[in-house]
């Protein structure tokens, strides 16, 4: 028999930040849709701090609110020539796996072809001209917006199974996304590659948890950062706020515990039942 039953340290995986697939002019890259469904959300692009965070919705959304505001004050002047006016945004999120070829230095960097399709010759001093290509194979996000997402559904609904002619689905053959121009002139073309279509097994805690992948913030957050509080900052008092909560509550507990502790225990148990 323990005399101190004490459980495990449960050991916590290093932070990684979210990996998205980069699409850029002359580098194709192939993929493997992972997820049968994207995830649909509206999104906010902020300029001036040049992040990317979730729509709260007409009647709590501050940039919404903004928005009416401004349209409001400029009845004669065109929606996308409002000045200060930031528009909502459709975006689709995916699981996918890369599945392009890059070269691994002999530290494990991963080297991705330039914007004319070739590597490079050197990377960090490196010469890795000798290394040879292989596919990346790592999961990523795909996120982009509705003209991409609808080109995926055009490719899912067109490539089907001959005898049944139903969809083969998208996750059951690889697809190629290339591009030309570069930022809101950028143009996206998908390619099916029905002939690639190895079974992919992939770890389902290698996937990213979707909804939880887009920045969200409160009302009051979203004010703070449109005034110049920089993310990092509203970041770090959100976790001084949590951890002041815990301490509150910790010293909340403590005094009951003083007087009535087997009616408190058996409350917070009850709590923790439902």
């Amino acid at each position: 028999m323990v005399f101190a039953d004490i459980p495990e340290e449960k050991e916590f995986k290093e932070f990684e930040p979210i990996r998205f697939v980069k699409i850029q002019a002359g580098s194709p890259v192939r993929l493997r849709v992972l997820d049968k469904k994207a995830y649909n959300v509206k999104k906010h692009y902020l300029p001036q701090q040049k992040i990317s965070i979730l729509c709260l919705g007409d009647e709590v959304c501050p940039v919404c609110n903004n928005n009416q505001k401004l349209i409001e004050a400029n009845p004669d002047v065109k929606y996308n020539q409002i000045k200060g006016l930031i528009p909502r945004q459709n975006r689709y999120l995916v699981n996918v796996l890369n599945r392009s070829l890059v070269k691994v230095d002999g530290f494990g960097n991963v080297v991705f072809p330039q914007s004319d399709g070739q590597f490079p010759q050197t990377y960090q001093g490196q010469d890795i001209t000798k290394i040879e290509p292989q596919p990346l194979n790592r999961v990523e996000v795909l996120e982009r917006g509705s003209t991409l997402f609808s080109q995926l559904n055009i490719t899912h609904d067109g490539i089907r199974d001959p005898k049944t002619n139903e969809p083969l689905g998208l996750w059951n053959y690889d697809i190629q996304i290339s591009a030309t121009g570069q930022g809101r002139k950028m143009v996206t073309n998908v390619v099916a590659l029905p002939h690639i279509n190895d079974v992919v097994e992939v770890d389902a805690n290698d996937l990213y948890a979707l909804p939880a992948v887009p920045i969200q913030l409160t009302a009051d957050e979203i004010w703070e950062l449109l005034k110049g509080t920089s993310l990092s900052d509203i970041f770090t008092a959100r976790r001084d706020d949590d951890r002041q909560a815990v301490e509150e509550d910790d010293e909340r507990l403590s005094e009951l515990e003083k007087d009535v502790l087997e009616e408190v225990n058996e409350s917070v148990n009850g709590l923790f039942e439902g």
